[in-house]
């Protein structure tokens, strides 16, 4: 009568003893994919490591430095990808605390009439515009109204300056081509600008209340 238990054990001894040698002779092929395979497998059967020791000490111990040496590279790879985090973290912050100073707000509204005075510019002269004389000459007298408030919030630097950086970032026409990704057209991405002016005007000064009908 067979012992199933004895036969299981003798089975999985004989299998993991040929996938160890298959191992160490593939992984001098470069085949390391191999070792971590067998590993896991060892790692699978009831009687665990031992398996692997019935297929002699050497293919063990070779197995055991290729092991090491994948658990250093990784630890490697863990600590370079926990930094890469930490700074994209840190960078994140600092991004969001330049927005919400004076610095930031003033220079947030600057690149967004950096780009209404662009859709103005490239429609010059056309009978079809995409942001109208009224709608260009508001957004004007409102960025003077948000240039006046925060001016003398200033730290470091000057108005004139942020500008002149904040100008420098914009190119409406990547606006645009990520529009039509998005099925908006260009005088659609030049409206959204628009509105994007009046809602940094309602942040700084309120939302005014609505003119009479009449």
């Amino acid at each position: 009568m067979h012992n199933l238990g004895t036969d299981r054990v003798e089975y999985e001894r004989k299998k993991a003893k040929n996938d160890a040698e298959y191992s160490v002779y593939a992984s001098a092929g470069g085949l390391d994919g191999h070792y971590l395979w067998v590993t896991l497998m060892a790692i699978a059967l009831p009687n665990g490591i031992s398996a692997l020791e019935a297929t002699g000490k050497p293919n063990v111990e070779a197995l055991q430095a290729h092991m090491d040496v994948w658990v250093k590279e990784q630890e490697k790879t863990n600590m370079a990808n926990a930094e890469l985090a930490r700074k994209a973290e840190e960078k994140q912050k600092a991004e969001q605390k330049f927005a919400n100073s004076p610095n930031g707000k003033l220079f947030g509204a600057y690149q967004v009439m950096a780009a209404i005075k662009q859709c103005v510019d490239i429609r010059e002269g056309y009978a079809m515009v995409y942001v109208n004389d009224v709608q260009y000459a508001k957004s004007k007298q409102l960025m003077r109204r948000i240039e006046a408030a925060l001016n003398n919030k200033l730290q470091g630097t000057t108005a004139d300056e942020l500008w002149k950086k904040a100008a420098l970032t914009v190119n409406v026409q990547n606006n645009f081509g990520m529009g039509r990704l998005l099925g908006v057209d260009e005088f659609q991405v030049c409206q959204i600008f628009v509105q994007k002016l009046d809602g940094i005007g309602q942040k700084t000064f309120g939302k005014s209340a609505p003119q009479k009908p009449w």
